[in-house]
């Protein structure tokens, strides 16, 4: 790869050292060294903490109770999480430094680990967020999500960009592992070459990315998502995807954009896993219906028009999709309409996962008036609205719809009133439910020891919970896991 002037001042600014940081903050440059070897490896921290307690780091006895937790369940587990949160405020100002002015975002956007942060989200400012990566509670850093950024931390392995638009500096990152890009700007990734890089997503990506692309050096490159995709560029992506090793394919196309047709998809089509159709209509389908997706594992639909029933339907796209098995459906212009037309069609006993969002009443009735003969994971969101007819909606858990469901996920956490007492709350082994208030957790509580068949409770949410709820919610269950957030995952 040829390095352009315009690289060149890029690597520069991303390895420009950073201002001096905070003073007092004891460090072990052979340590450290250990974990960004290995920084997945829980061991080089714990000798890590051991340092920092014998030199009186709070960050030490903040490492120490992190790590325990890896193996607490239960009540042990709540009395551990409760312990890590009153140590963070009790030493707020030296954990946070920059923001510590944001209470409440930053107990819910940022992840630790061994006593530093091992991932943030970008919901500080720039300013805060930038002075933050040079604070010693950044020194770990894996994982980020952020606007702009000039100074990458050296462990950074995943990166979600959300506006920069010269991204080339990227390649000089060495533990590189996912990048995400979501611009309307066109971002450029110069020449892309990496030896490490496994996940490449890429919203409404430009002419001159998939050009790009078409000359990567991305040997190890197992995942490729490309949405906001537009029918003109059906030609280019054939050419990116010629320079490129096997892999997943997530396509993501926006018929509503342009006139175009997608007739150059012919040559791509067949190595797509997951297709994502945004604000698709039945002239987009029709134009989509004649190409091979024989590989396609997944479909999302989303803001669907009207029309869609008959083409999708009727013998359209969907019954030509030997190994489909997900399903992912939101918010269509006719919610009642589609949901009836999916739950008769021919897709509805194959699959074997189904994800919808219940956002008006009829809609519940009309997805189950299908029966999901295979079907073995749920998830339904309904609309978060209170009133009467969105409560009543969430009696849909009592059909026989789905006969052989094991695992549902439900939400809001206030419709598990509904699922008591149903063939389906007393099949189910494994439920998910989103907590973010004491009072999703009460509900839970109310309602998970009258489902008889339950043996795993998994949580999703904030962990902003009282000490007292925290603790209960946590032996709800024989096991009880509460799930990394989205922005939290690192390999």
């Amino acid at each position: 790869m040829v390095e352009t002037p315009r690289m060149a001042e890029k690597k520069t600014r991303a390895t420009k050292p950073p201002r001096k940081r905070a003073r007092g903050a004891p460090r072990n440059a052979e340590l450290e060294a250990q974990i960004a070897a290995a920084p997945g490896d829980p061991a080089p921290y714990l000798v890590h903490a051991d340092w920092l307690q014998q030199a009186g780091e709070p960050r030490g006895e903040l490492a120490a109770i992190q790590a325990a937790q890896l193996e607490a369940r239960g009540a042990e587990l709540a009395r551990l999480m409760n312990a890590e949160q009153a140590l963070l405020e009790a030493h707020a100002r030296h954990f946070y430094g920059p923001l510590l002015r944001f209470k409440a975002a930053r107990r819910t956007h940022l992840a630790w680990f061994g006593g530093f942060v091992r991932a943030m989200d970008g919901s500080f400012n720039e300013a805060a967020a930038a002075a933050f990566l040079e604070h010693p509670s950044a020194r770990l850093i894996q994982r980020l999500s952020l606007m702009e950024l000039d100074y990458p931390p050296p462990l950074l392995s995943h990166l979600a960009s959300a506006s920069q638009r010269d991204l080339a500096w990227v390649w000089t990152l060495p533990r590189l592992r996912e990048l995400r890009v979501a611009s309307w700007g066109e971002p450029t990734l110069g020449e892309p070459g990496h030896p490490a890089l496994r996940l490449l997503h890429v919203h409404a990506p430009g002419d001159v990315l998939l050009r790009g692309l078409g000359r990567a050096a991305l040997p190890r490159l197992e995942r490729l998502s490309l949405t906001g995709l537009r029918a003109a560029q059906a030609g280019l992506l054939e050419g990116a995807l010629a320079g490129l090793p096997e892999l997943t394919l997530t396509l993501g196309l926006h018929p509503g954009f342009d006139e175009g047709t997608y007739d150059g998809l012919e040559a791509v089509s067949a190595h797509a896993s997951r297709l994502v159709l945004d604000r698709v209509d039945g002239a987009a389908l029709r134009g989509l219906s004649g190409l091979d997706f024989s590989r396609l594992e997944r479909l999302e639909v989303r803001a669907a028009s009207g029309d869609v029933r008959e083409t999708m339907y009727g013998g359209g796209l969907l019954p030509e999709l030997p190994a489909l098995r997900e399903v992912e459906l939101h918010y269509p212009s006719d919610l009642v309409g589609y949901y009836r037309g999916f739950a008769r069609s021919a897709l509805a006993p194959a699959i074997e996962r189904l994800s919808a969002v219940i956002s008006k009443p009829g809609a519940g009735r009309a997805l189950c008036e299908g029966r999901y003969e295979r079907l073995v994971e749920l998830e339904l969101s309904f609309d978060p609205t209170s009133g009467a007819e969105y409560l009543q909606s969430a009696r849909v858990l009592g059909s026989e719809a789905f006969p052989e469901v094991r695992a549902l996920r439900l939400g809001p956490a206030r419709h598990l009133a509904s699922l008591v007492g149903t063939a389906l709350g007393a099949r189910i082994e494994r439920l998910r439910v989103p907590v973010d208030r004491d009072r999703d957790a009460r509900e839970v509580l109310e309602h998970v020891g009258k489902l008889a068949g339950l043996r795993t409770l998994e949580l999703e949410g904030e962990r902003v919970l009282s000490p007292e709820v925290t603790a209960a919610l946590l032996t709800a269950a024989p096991e009880v896991r509460w799930l990394p957030r989205p922005f939290e995952h690192v390999d």
